[in-house]
């Protein structure tokens, strides 16, 4: 239940500027050995207006708990980042623009799954 309220909390605040964003994302996962902390999620983007602010939470989390954040100020950094050693989880990206933001990982968030190897 808390889980539904606090992404249904993010996706209203983002919302109502989302179609404004303009932003094309694409995220990419890679999955943890098992035992291991070294889970990684990417995500490339386009048309941003810059700096723009990627927030992680772990959704599996007491509480949903904010892991990290990383912000690019220029195009001319990159167009993408990786939020890297994460545990087997469920996340949810927010991205922060300074006119829009929006998330990303909908009810069901971005799984990095425990793999045997």
């Amino acid at each position: 239940m808390m889980k539904a309220i606090f992404i249904c909390l993010f996706s209203l605040l983002s919302f109502a500027s989302f179609a404004q964003c303009g932003l094309d994302i694409e995220t990419e996962t890679k999955d943890s050995d098992r035992g291991k902390n070294n889970g990684k999620l990417t995500v490339k983007w386009q048309n941003a207006v810059y700096p723009v602010t990627f927030k992680l939470y772990d959704l599996r989390s007491r509480n949903y708990v904010f892991q990290d954040e990383k912000t690019i100020k220029s195009k001319s950094q990159a167009n993408n980042i990786s939020f890297e050693q994460l545990k087997p989880s469920e996340y949810l990206i927010q991205v922060i623009t300074t006119d829009c933001k929006s998330t990303i990982g909908g009810l069901e968030g971005l799984e990095v799954k425990e793999i045997e190897k």
